[in-house]
């Protein structure tokens, strides 16, 4: 076999050398792809429970606030306590209590203008 001439055996070399170069730089740009998408997975959990829940908070206690959920809320506490005052057994009141707090659990009672209405969600969630 005839040896390789000088120039073959420079262009071997500079493929071996720009091989190894492209593996080393190929395995440097998928290790900075996987930092970024984790980087990025990490702030978006980080966005999800902090900064969204506490714009969802403001939101929900802004809509709390308005008209239509006061008067919304009224209308159902009305309706509930006609049907408590209807009944006539025991577990269907309670039934309809457990209804009540199960819709509504946490209202401000100071929202509610009907004293009645006030004092039978305070009994619902006393569970009398």
């Amino acid at each position: 076999m005839k040896e390789k001439s000088e120039f073959q055996k420079e262009v071997d070399t500079n493929l071996k050398q720009s091989d190894y170069v492209g593996r080393r730089v190929g395995v440097r740009v998928i290790i900075i792809i996987l930092v970024i998408i984790l980087i990025g997975g990490l702030t978006g959990v980080f966005y999800t429970y902090t900064i969204q829940k506490a714009q969802t908070n403001a939101e929900r206690e802004v809509f709390k606030s308005t008209i239509a959920y006061t008067e919304q809320m009224a209308s159902f506490l009305a309706k509930n306590y006609k049907e408590y005052n209807d009944t006539e057994t025991d577990a269907d009141k309670k039934a309809i209590m457990e209804y009540v707090i199960l819709r509504y659990p946490n209202i401000d009672t100071n929202s509610i203008d009907n004293s009645k209405l006030r004092s039978f969600y305070n009994k619902c969630l006393e569970g009398e």
